[in-house]
Parts: C-alpha cells; structure tokens; sequence
C-alpha cells in the first residue's frame, strides 16, 4: 500500500542585534531538523542570517531580525498493511553564531505536526497515542436539501401513477 508521511514545522528566528564589533551585532538563530522514514532521510536547516549578513553585521551594526520559517518534509512509502514502520523526526533549535554572538531566539513552541495521505478506508495508529483514519467527506446541507428535495418529488410521481 503507498502513503504520503507529513511533518511540518514552521516558527521565528529572531534576535535584537546591536552596534558594530559587538557581540549583540553577530546575534543569529537556527533551526534545522531531520525527517526519517525507512530509508528516506530528508534534511532542513536554516540560519536567520547569512554569513554574508554577519559579516555586514559585524563591520557596520545590526538592527533586530525576525525570520519567519515554514517547512514541509515529505516521504511517499509502500507499506505492508498490518506491518509496523519507523518515523524519526528531530529538531535542533540553536542560537549564536560559530565565530561570536550569543543572543538569537529560535521559537517553534509546539508547532511540528505530522500527518498522512493514506488510501480510503485505512488508518493508521501508533504506541504513542497517535491515531489517523481517512474521513468520508461530510454532505453540505445544501446537498442534503437537493438530495431531499428530489426524493420528494420522486415519491409525488409515483403517488400519481
């Protein structure tokens, strides 16, 4: 059977900055994590700041910063039902910079979801609580009114034959 695996993350990295050659000017934050299926292993990181905008930083003062990160990892599988798989997901959340600063903020409080596509009628569930089934769609009211509406006026026809 093939799914889809999700996780997605998103957050801010952010810091106050300050003068040139100050610690508080190299202030930087990182996020970077791993997403591990069978034998998928996909990869994110990202710095709020470039090495480019460090070194500006450095020579010249930097003003606060604020990053806003969104990231999807996905990882399509062929799965035997009733089999169990292994999902890794880590987060390595880090502020400062290799050279200096200090004073970065990585935020991502709670934000990391995981989620599936499966095939109808199949779910999913783990040791840990975590439970997903596909959803038969809910009719709109307005389909229902239609659906209604047509079942009435079958039966007035047959009330007239």
């Amino acid at each position: 059977m093939s799914i889809t695996a999700y996780f997605t993350l998103d957050g801010t990295l952010s810091g106050s900055g300050g003068p040139p050659g100050s610690i508080e000017s190299q202030e930087n934050a990182h996020i970077g994590s791993q997403f591990t299926v069978l034998s998928n292993n996909d990869l994110f990181a990202q710095w709020a700041r470039t090495e480019a905008e460090m070194s500006y930083s450095w020579l010249n003062g930097g003003g606060a910063f604020s990053v806003l990160v969104y990231n999807v990892d996905s990882a399509d599988l062929v799965v035997l039902a009733g089999n169990p798989f292994d999902i890794y997901y880590g987060i390595d959340a880090l502020a400062g910079w290799a050279y200096g600063g200090s004073g970065g903020t990585a935020d991502f409080g709670a934000t990391g979801r995981i989620n599936f596509a499966l095939p109808d009628g199949t779910w999913i569930s783990s040791d840990g609580g975590f439970f997903q089934t596909t959803v038969a769609p809910i009719p709109e009211p307005s389909t229902l009114l239609l659906l209604g509406s047509g079942l009435i006026w079958l039966a007035g026809i047959k009330k007239k034959i």
